[in-house]
């Protein structure tokens, strides 16, 4: 009897959490979603004109045609790279080997430096966010 008091108390509490899971997961808002992303938000936030949204989204343009050529830069790089490690011999040369980490090393810093530049130096020159 003592059992069955302690296994019908426990089924009657995971059944109340349960509950309570479903109803939080049923219940809850979902997260507002714009339909680009940030590009939207950052323009309505800052209230940009006309002209604003033009240079903003001309800078935008050239930003993701710089990334996606160092994104295939650093794609075949590594094309490169993966060939000479399949067909791996003793006499596979690693100076090679090297030579294509320090590329791609190469290649993903002046990416991330491009970032930079994007989101730091094009506002000090070109102020977006002049009201």
């Amino acid at each position: 009897m003592n059992k069955t008091k302690f296994f019908i108390g426990t089924t009657v509490v995971l059944l109340i959490v349960n509950l309570l899971l479903v109803t939080f997961i049923f219940l809850r808002k979902p997260p507002k979603h714009h339909p680009e992303g940030p590009k939207y938000i950052i323009i309505e936030r800052l209230g940009f004109n006309e002209n604003q949204i033009k240079e903003y989204e001309s800078l935008i343009d050239e930003h993701r045609k710089q990334i996606r050529a160092a994104d295939e830069r650093i794609s075949s790089l590594k094309s490169e790279l993966y060939l000479g490690l399949k067909t791996q011999n003793q006499n596979t040369d690693s100076s090679m080997k090297l030579q294509l980490f320090k590329k791609k090393l190469k290649i993903s810093i002046s990416l991330i430096l491009k970032i930079f530049r994007s989101f730091v130096m094009k506002n000090n020159k070109k102020n977006l966010m002049s009201f």
